[in-house]
């Protein structure tokens, strides 16, 4: 007899929604920014925060379109494609039981609510990244600080709690 588990996201419009908010926002803030930068931007910088390289405003913000714009359609194809993927390209623990037939929607919705937030949490980052070079740009320090450690480390702490709920979730069978 399997009994019921509980249904960790896999219904949940949540993750999406905040995919989604994350996304607009992330394309929609760069150009409050625009008229405020100089038009030599800095664009990389060392190990120690400063600059060491710089490039005009209208490539940096290409740059930056298009690397938000990868990372959106690598998050959005996954999440259309897991669905469609055969068994064995999908690794979930106790993978035989969650896509029996019976379990398989279930699942798909909890791993694509999973991406989701991972794709939200990547663009998060990315997009305080780019911010953290507008700051340093417009205040003319050249200089990124400390911040960065601090969204490294959030980051990093995020993720590492997105991978235990997806490991948790799916180390549960009927049966435990």
């Amino acid at each position: 007899m399997v009994t019921n588990i509980p249904v960790v996201m896999n219904n949940s419009k949540y993750p999406l929604l905040i995919y989604y908010f994350v996304v607009i926002i992330s394309l929609v803030i760069p150009a409050f920014y625009f008229n405020r930068l100089p038009e030599e931007i800095a664009s990389h910088f060392n190990a120690s925060g400063r600059a060491d390289g710089w490039m005009n405003k209208s490539s940096y913000f290409l740059t930056y379109y298009l690397v938000m714009l990868s990372l959106i359609i690598l998050f959005t194809t996954i999440n259309f494609f897991i669905s469609r993927a055969p068994e064995k390209m999908i690794n979930i623990p106790n993978k035989k039981y969650w896509l029996d037939p019976s379990r398989k929607e279930e699942a798909i919705n909890s791993i694509k609510n999973f991406i989701y937030l991972m794709g939200a949490l990547t663009i998060t980052f990315i997009s305080f990244v780019f911010r953290e070079v507008y700051t340093a740009n417009i205040n003319r320090t050249y200089n990124l600080g400390n911040t960065m450690w601090i969204y490294l480390i959030i980051l990093f702490a995020a993720v590492t709690y997105i991978v235990i709920k997806i490991y948790s979730r799916f180390n549960k069978t009927g049966n435990q």
